[in-house]
């Protein structure tokens, strides 16, 4: 199946928003999600690593796999899956089922327009298309977002159980752990610009290199250069205008969490910009878990434009747009194939 099918999905998912304002409740709140959840899960050769998962598979089935290599969670998950005799296909449809419901959670708990925020994770490919690459990181990602909320409560011990739940799928969620401490603070531009300075050195100067060599991370280090496309000045260019245009309005901590997200992406970016000896997959890898924000933070931008109407069209236009873009030109995901094969019957 080719572009049509995806913009099906789009139609789909965008019906089901519509319905859930018309008859607003948990059930019809949750069905665009579910719907997301099983295109993703039934999909079949789609996506980057699809591939390496299926050999992930069968290695930890077979017991030949190096289990130091591969985060506990995905490893028993696998297990469990093998002794019910699922497939690597049942894998893929239980990521994403628990993938989406986190990130359902996070958007009803965290966004001020629950239809907006929904058609941009959709729509912005970093989000929800991504999902069908870096399935493990995909799910850390949504465990973060859904623990922004214990951020706000100020419960370190239920943060950093979440982020410990999230680092046995992927881990490097670990170095989210320090964002409990200052996410919901107030950052000045001249912390800002301390941070910016920051990153200069560390980037200019090898630190990043040698920390990452003496850590559990110094297989990052073999990551090879990804192409910095059009599309990440876009992102670059974007977290620059939130910047300035957020900040009037950071009182309040939830919109302080969200700023301080865009904040830590433009610097992210940045920083795989300007840095040449180490590779920018590792700044693009963990940008993936502050772009997350942007789900939230941009509905809170467009909500207090005077001319709300204009800007809110402009916005479903823009997404539409970029999302028309990555699927036209997104070699990974296309042919779109489904397996609906969950269990192996013939064991």
């Amino acid at each position: 199946m080719g572009v049509g099918v995806y913009l099906i999905l789009l139609f789909c998912f965008v019906l089901l928003l519509v319905l859930s304002r018309l008859k607003n409740n948990s059930l019809t709140r949750m069905a665009p999600y579910l719907i997301l959840a099983l295109f993703s899960g039934f999909r079949y050769q789609v996506g980057v690593d699809f591939e390496s998962y299926e050999s992930i598979f069968q290695s930890i089935v077979n017991e030949r796999v190096d289990t130091s290599f591969i985060e506990p969670g995905y490893f028993y998950l696998v297990r469990i899956v093998n002794h019910l005799s699922g497939t690597q296909q049942l894998v893929f449809l239980a990521i994403a089922l628990l993938t989406l419901f986190f990130i359902y959670k996070y958007i009803e708990g965290n966004s001020n327009d629950f239809f907006l925020s929904s058609f941009i994770y959709l729509t912005l490919g970093p989000m929800y298309i991504s999902s069908f690459n870096g399935i493990r990181q995909a799910l850390a990602i949504a465990i973060f977002a859904y623990s922004i909320k214990h951020i706000k409560e100020r419960n370190l011990l239920k943060y950093i159980g979440l982020i410990l739940v999230a680092s046995m799928f992927h881990k490097s969620a670990l170095f989210l752990l320090p964002l409990f401490f200052f996410l919901d603070r107030k950052i000045s531009y001249l912390k800002s610009a301390a941070l910016f300075a920051g990153i200069i050195v560390v980037t200019q100067t090898g630190l990043i290199q040698r920390a990452l060599s003496v850590s559990m991370y110094s297989s990052y280090l073999d990551y090879r250069q990804l192409q910095m496309d059009n599309s990440v000045t876009l992102f670059l260019l974007l977290s620059l205008v939130l910047v300035f245009l957020g900040k009037p309005a950071s009182n309040s901590t939830n919109w302080r969490i969200f700023y301080n997200l865009n904040l830590l992406s433009f610097f992210t970016i940045l920083s795989a910009f300007l840095t040449s000896d180490l590779s920018n997959m590792i700044f693009m890898r963990l940008n993936n878990y502050f772009f997350i924000g942007y789900a939230v933070f941009i509905p809170l931008n467009v909500n207090r434009i005077k001319q709300k109407y204009m800007a809110y069209t402009l916005t479903m236009m823009f997404f539409l747009a970029y999302f028309i873009n990555t699927v036209l030109t997104g070699r990974t995901i296309l042919p779109y194939n489904t397996n609906f094969n969950l269990f192996n019957l013939m064991n």
